[in-house]
């Protein structure tokens, strides 16, 4: 007799002679005034950039005007992976109403059940192995082989296909696209937005999970999965720290760029002491990176590596389980290993700003701490 079946779950930066020091004067007190009003990352930025062009006279020089164009979040046909279609006979789930078995796919095959976000079915996931254990020591221990047998089968694929289940309720869904969105603005420039502690509480909350399936155990429990969730689906930290990661890079190297072309031209100081170009650098790095992009970015650094170490212990933790699609983008955005990784290309454009700035600094006698370099904060590199 032909068997109706029961689905179990559906996948479903001396004194002023020029004139242009002059400009720079008068544009230094105008940034100070948009820093008052806290404008936006870019801009300030931007002006950081523009001090350095105008002090080293490089006003005109044509320089890249924003970064190029990241690529987007994977869209989700192409970042999910397919789950088998697992299914028991009518027969069987009757069978199974001495189970709690029984009523979690019950819950399944209701009208929310079929409509489950994938984080949803990843915490019914959780519930179905544990009861189905505890259902088949049941069934094994009154006699009813057979059907402990066949209670054994799902299970078997259910436990081989978690890792994928996890996978989709992270990376793969519509949470982690929020987190990530390309659309986020980048981080705040002042330190008004708290701290991310909450979201690298859920990020260890879903990697501790997925170590313990891993192992076999159901280590957290359905309601802290769930919230983990909900509070990632809010947060749009991801792609504002890959917003931050790609304009600090950007005007990292351009001024750089401004830098170097100056000091290949000739001596800034020597003997007779500081160049007037000279002085207006110095003044120009301790202002506008001293005084404003080094805090910025030292608080990007630290904030992006707690991140990506949580991030990157939830990546590496599903290796035999990644979309082709994500691995592509999380080695071109993120990927610590990855050395063309904006990650990387960052820490790299930190060393060469400083760098450049150094070979300026020691050749005029201007480094943090020698009598002659203006007052401000000093800067330093990120604390690696």
């Amino acid at each position: 007799m032909h068997r109706r079946r029961l689905s179990t779950f559906h996948p479903g930066p001396h004194r002023f002679a020029t004139p242009r020091v002059a400009v720079f004067l008068v544009f230094g007190i105008l940034l100070t005034a948009c820093e008052d009003r806290g404008g936006t990352v870019e801009r300030q930025l931007g002006d950081y950039l523009v001090q350095v062009r105008y002090a080293a006279g490089a006003a005109g020089l044509e320089l890249p005007a924003s970064p190029p164009t990241a690529p987007s979040w994977p869209r989700q046909r192409d970042i999910r992976l397919d789950l088998p279609d697992t299914r028991m006979g009518f027969l069987d789930f009757f069978a199974l109403q001495d189970c709690a078995l029984h009523r979690i796919i019950a819950e399944r095959n209701n009208a929310m059940g079929r409509v489950m976000t994938p984080s949803q079915r990843l915490v019914y996931e959780q519930r179905f192995i544990a009861a189905a254990r505890e259902c088949r020591a049941l069934l094994l221990g009154t006699g009813e082989t057979g059907l402990a047998n066949r209670v054994d089968s799902v299970l078997r694929i259910k436990e081989e296909t978690l890792s994928r289940v996890f996978w989709n309720a992270t990376f793969g869904g519509p949470e982690f696209a929020a987190l990530f969105s390309g659309a986020a603005q980048p981080l705040p420039w002042r330190d008004n937005a708290g701290s991310i502690d909450r979201e690298l509480t859920a990020l260890t909350l879903l990697a501790t999970l997925q170590e313990s399936l891993a192992d076999g155990r159901m280590a957290v429990e359905a309601h802290r999965v769930e919230a983990a969730f909900e509070l990632l689906d809010e947060s749009r930290f991801g792609g504002a720290l890959v917003r931050s990661l790609d304009l600090i890079t950007h005007h990292l190297n351009a001024a750089a760029d401004v830098v170097e072309l100056r000091l290949d031209q000739g001596p800034l100081c020597g003997e007779e002491g500081r160049s007037p170009d000279a002085e207006a650098l110095i003044r120009a790095f301790y202002r506008g990176y001293g005084g404003g992009v080094q805090p910025y970015l030292a608080r990007v650094h630290r904030l992006g590596r707690e991140w990506l170490a949580l991030v990157d212990r939830l990546v590496s933790g599903q290796d035999s389980a990644v979309a082709p699609a994500f691995r592509s983008w999380y080695r071109e955005r993120l990927d610590p290993h990855h050395p063309e990784s904006a990650w990387n290309r960052f820490q790299e454009a930190v060393a060469r700003h400083t760098a450049t700035w150094g070979r300026l600094l020691e050749q005029c006698d201007a480094l943090p701490g020698m009598s002659g370099t203006p007052g401000g904060n000093a800067p330093q590199k990120p604390q690696p």
